[in-house]
C-alpha cells in the first residue's frame, strides 16, 4: 500500500515535554506505558519542516507512515463520514479507541457522495447495477454479499483482506450478476492495487490453476475496455497446458469474461469475439443459433435499434433453447410478450439488453468452464470480482480527482463558515487548509472507506495533516459528546485529540504538536488525553477487581 514521508527536524533538548503518571499524553499519541504507577518518562519532538509554527532546523529525519499503520483511525473514519455531529450523549468508542456499533443510532444527514457524481458515471455504472439486482436468473446470497459489504469497511491487513475475498466471494453466487455484484461491495473498500491481486493469487486455492484462473478472470475483465482478445496461453504459460479444455472452450471462457468485463467498464458489448467464439462451440445447432441471435438483438439494441414486434417475437422463439437457467427463460418470454421490464423500475429496453448480455456471457463462462475444478472455478469467480472493484475503484477516483474534487472544498469552506467549531478547527490546520477542507466536506458525505483513502493519497505534507485534522474532528464530534462549557476553539482540540485515536504515531504526534501551541486548543486537548486516560485507567481496575486482583 502507499506510503507517505515527512521531514521530521533533529530534537533538540528543550523540544521534550515531561509526562506526569497520569493525564498527558498517554498512548493517544504512540507512548506505549503501563497504565498504573508509571515512572515520568519524555515525549520526542515530532515537527513538519514546512509548516509554519514547526521550523526545520538542522538536518531532517525521514519517517514512512504506510496506509496499514492508520487502519484503525482511517476504519473509524468510515464510520462516521455523513452522520449528524453533536448527538451522541456518551462515547461511542471501546476501550482501545474503536468506534463501536453504536454509532449506527447516530443518523446520516449526508447523501451518498455518489449523489455527486456526474451523468456519465452513472450510465457507466447501469449494466452492473442491474444484473446485481436481478442476476440474470443466477443464485446470489444476499445476506453472504451483506457481510462482504459490511467487511469490507475496515481496513485490514492484506493477508486479512485476501483470505476474506477468497472466502466470502464465491458463496456470493455463480455468474456474472453475483461477481459483479461482490465486485461493487470489494470497491467501497481498501484499493485493490497489484499488491492486493498478487497476494490473492499467492492465497487462491486450487494451486498454479487456481492462481492462473484468478489471473485470467482478472486481466480478462481489465482488458475488456481496450477489446483486447487476450492469449490464454500468454496469460497462464505453462498451466495453461494443464487446462482439461479444448480450444474452443478456452476461448468460451476468455469471451464470457471479454462480455463480463464489458458490463463491468459500462461499455457496449462488442460482438466480434463473441459470435466466432460462439460459432466455434461443438454444441447443439439450434442452441448455437440462439446464443448467436441473442448476442446480435443484444448489439443491435445497444446502438440503437428499437425493440419492436418483429424482435420481440424473435426473442421470444430462442428463449427456450438458451443454455440458462429456466426463470430467466420465463422472464424473456413474459417480457417479450407484455413489453414489460424484466426488472421493476427500469427501461424494458436497457433491461432486456443487459440481460441478454448476461445470458450470452454466462452461457460461454459455464461452457469454457466445464471440467475445471470446483476450486478453479471459484477462483475465475474471485477474479471477476475483484477486477470489477479495481474498475469501479478506478471510476470514483476520476470523480472524486475531477471536477467535485473544488465542490468537495467547498462544501468544507462552507461548513466552517456555518460551525464555529469547525472554523476554529480550520486555524488550527495551518498550511494546510485545503486539505482540512476537502476532507471537511468528504466527511459530510457518506463516502466509503476507498473514497477516504482515495483522496487522502492525493495530498502530501501540510495537506494531507490538515486532511487528517479534518477527519479527526469529524470522529471526534459524532462518536463523542459535545463539551459545551469550552470554547469553540477548546472544542475544536478536544475532537481532534479523541478522533484522533487509532491513527499513526507520528501523525497523532504533529497534531497534538500543532494544538499544543494553541492556548485554547491544548485547554481541550489536554482535557481529551485526560479523559480518555481515566477512561482506560478505570478500564484497568474494573479488570483488575473483575479478577479479585485488587
Amino acid at each position: 500500500m502507499s506510503s507517505y514521508r515527512y521531514d521530521l527536524p533533529t530534537p533538540k533538548a528543550s523540544d521534550y515535554l515531561t509526562r506526569s503518571e497520569f493525564g498527558n499524553f498517554f498512548d493517544d499519541i504512540g507512548i506505549h506505558v503501563k497504565p498504573i504507577h508509571i515512572a515520568p518518562i519524555r515525549v520526542g519532538p515530532i515537527r513538519l519542516s514546512d509548516i509554519a509554527p514547526f521550523k526545520a532546523m538542522g538536518k531532517p529525519i525521514h519517517v514512512d507512515v504506510n496506509v496499514d499503520a492508520v487502519g484503525k483511525f482511517l476504519s473509524n473514519c468510515a464510520k462516521t463520514v455523513g452522520r449528524e455531529i453533536g448527538k451522541a450523549e456518551h462515547v461511542l468508542t471501546d476501550i482501545e479507541g474503536n468506534i463501536t456499533d453504536a454509532i449506527n443510532k447516530i443518523p446520516f444527514v449526508g447523501g451518498p457522495i455518489s449523489s455527486l457524481f456526474d451523468a456519465a458515471y452513472h450510465l457507466t455504472m447501469g449494466p452492473a447495477l442491474m444484473l446485481t439486482s436481478v442476476a440474470s436468473g443466477q443464485r446470489i446470497d444476499r445476506a453472504v454479499l451483506n457481510t462482504v459489504s459490511d467487511t469490507v469497511k475496515s481496513v485490514k491487513t492484506v493477508a486479512e483482506y485476501t483470505n476474506m475475498v477468497i472466502g466470502l466471494v464465491p458463496g456470493v453466487g455463480t455468474g456474472i450478476g453475483a461477481a459483479l455484484g461482490a465486485g461493487l461491495a470489494l470497491a467501497d473498500g481498501q484499493p485493490i492495487d497489484k499488491a492486493m491481486m498478487e497476494a490473492a493469487a499467492s492465497a487462491i486455492p486450487g494451486g498454479a490453476l487456481g492462481k492462473a484462473a484468478l489471473t485470467i478472470a482478472d486481466e480478462g475483465v481489465r482488458a475488456a475496455i481496450d477489446h483486447t482478445n487476450l492469449d490464454l496461453g500468454t496469460i497462464m504459460g505453462d498451466a495453461a497446458n494443464a487446462l482439461p479444455l479444448p480450444g474452443p472452450a478456452k476461448d468460451a471462457l476468455m469471451t464470457g469474461l471479454n462480455i463480463a468485463g464489458q458490463i463491468a467498464h459500462g461499455a457496449p458489448v462488442d460482438t466480434t469475439l463473441s459470435q466466432a467464439a460462439i460459432n466455434a462451440l461443438p454444441i447443439d445447432p439450434k442452441i448455437k443459433k440462439s446464443l448467436s441471435d441473442a448476442d446480435s438483438i443484444a448489439f443491435d439494441s445497444a446502438h440503437g435499434k428499437p425493440l419492436d414486434a418483429v424482435v420481440l417475437n424473435h426473442i421470444q422463439s430462442i428463449a427456450s433453447d438458451l443454455p440458462i437457467p429456466d426463470i430467466i427463460k420465463q422472464q424473456l418470454n413474459n417480457a417479450a410478450k407484455t413489453g414489460a421490464s424484466i426488472i421493476q423500475g427500469v427501461d424494458p429496453t436497457q433491461a432486456m439488453l443487459s440481460t441478454l448480455n448476461a445470458a450470452v456471457g454466462n452461457s460461454l463462462l459455464n461452457i469454457g468452464s466445464q471440467g475445471l475444478p470446483a476450486d478453479v472455478i471459484k477462483a475465475i469467480q474471485t477474479g471477476i470480482a475483484l477486477a470489477n472493484g479495481a474498475v469501479q475503484q478506478n471510476k470514483r477516483l476520476n470523480q472524486l480527482t475531477g471536477g467535485l474534487s473544488g465542490k468537495l472544498t467547498q462544501a468544507g469552506l462552507d461548513l466552517a463558515k456555518s460551525n464555529p467549531i469547525v472554523a476554529e478547527a480550520r486555524k488550527l490546520a495551518g498550511q494546510g487548509t485545503r486539505g482540512f477542507d476537502t476532507a471537511s466536506g468528504l466527511a459530510s458525505q457518506k463516502a466509503s472507506l476507498y473514497d477516504i483513502i482515495a483522496v487522502r493519497d492525493t495530498f502530501k505534507g501540510p495537506d494531507q495533516i490538515g486532511y487528517d485534522m479534518a477527519l479527526s474532528l469529524r470522529n471526534g464530534l459524532v462518536a463523542h459528546p459535545p463539551k459545551p462549557t469550552l470554547s469553540p476553539a477548546a472544542q475544536a482540540g478536544h475532537a481532534i485529540t479523541k478522533g484522533l485515536q487509532g491513527h499513526a504515531v507520528p501523525s497523532k504526534q504533529v497534531i497534538i504538536k500543532l494544538l499544543a501551541v494553541h492556548p485554547s486548543a491544548s485547554v481541550g486537548a489536554t482535557q481529551a488525553i485526560k479523559d480518555v486516560a481515566d477512561d482506560r485507567e478505570s478500564w484497568i481496575h474494573w479488570l483488575l477487581r473483575a479478577f479479585h486482583l485488587t
